[in-house]
């Protein structure tokens, strides 16, 4: 996982726009801009990864973090 991440974020900073579909918070939330929430199927939320990470009632909500 590490190693994706270095070279998601090397492709980020080479201006590459990417989509990551992600199970992984922790993971998603060190390269991703923006997040976007889905549940059965429907977009349900969406912010910057920042806003997100501090977002507790959020991440409760969808997520049961």
């Amino acid at each position: 996982m590490r190693e994706l991440g270095r070279i998601l974020l090397e492709l980020k900073r080479g201006g590459a726009s990417i989509l990551l579909i992600e199970q992984n918070l922790a993971f998603a939330l060190r390269v991703a801009d923006r997040v976007y929430l889905m549940s059965k199927g429907r977009i349900v939320h969406e912010c910057g990864s920042e806003a997100l990470r501090n977002d507790h009632e959020t991440k409760a909500r969808y997520l049961g973090v």
